[in-house]
């Protein structure tokens, strides 16, 4: 509102970082997760630039946990999805490719984040270009990796994301189909996971336009 100051978005920021990658339970690191991504929205643009890329450096190597690697995931995929607009405009890149580590990462809730994420820019970008989407042929091989997921929590969130973008961008993943019809097609006919099952039936209709 009115009355947010810099310095306060700034000391908020940095606070609610630390918050969410020291968090001891998933319900604490989601919701800073989610806090510092509505509070991003609200940072210059270099200073939101430096935090996003931040936010993407999700190797060991760098010194960076399991839990913060997490938290990292978790507070993209937010802003992906509280934000997509704003990520498209200005950040697009460095979203996506935190994003894309993301879904290598050892830690479930980090792929999950990643594909409810990945969908979601794919989403506001396909709403924003139709067919003629950049982002479409490199997000849709992505989250079809997802749906072989060994985890059904996985497999379950990619095919639920792929069946909202199916349902409401048919026209603009029509073109990229064999990303990950036969994915979708796999966990449809036999994966363990009920959910699974029933997203990926619901993006395999909207798909390929099989009406009920």
């Amino acid at each position: 509102g009115k009355g947010v100051q810099p310095a306060t978005v700034d000391r908020a920021k940095d606070e609610i970082f630390v918050i969410a990658g020291g968090a001891a339970d998933d319900g604490t690191r989601n919701a800073a997760a989610l806090a510092l991504a509505h509070v991003a929205a609200w940072l210059p643009d270099d200073t939101r630039a430096a935090l996003i890329e931040q936010l993407g450096e999700l190797s060991p190597d760098a010194g960076v946990d399991a839990e913060e690697r997490e938290a990292r995931s978790l507070t993209l995929s937010a802003l992906a999805r509280t934000r997509p607009e704003l990520v498209l405009a200005t950040h697009a890149s460095v979203t996506l490719n935190g994003l894309v580590r993301a879904s290598k990462d050892d830690g479930i809730n980090s792929r999950v984040a990643a594909a409810r994420g990945l969908a979601r820019i794919a989403c506001a970008s396909a709403l924003q270009s139709g067919a003629s989407c950049a982002y479409l042929p490199k997000l849709l091989p992505v989250l079809g990796k997802l749906l072989r997921d060994e985890t059904a929590d996985v497999r379950a969130a990619a095919a639920g994301a792929t069946h909202r973008l199916c349902m409401e961008h048919v026209d603009a993943v029509g073109p990229h189909l064999g990303a990950f019809v036969t994915q979708l097609a796999d966990v449809a006919c036999g994966d363990r996971s009920k959910d699974a099952r029933y997203y990926a039936d619901r993006a395999l209709r909207s798909a390929l336009r099989i009406f009920d």
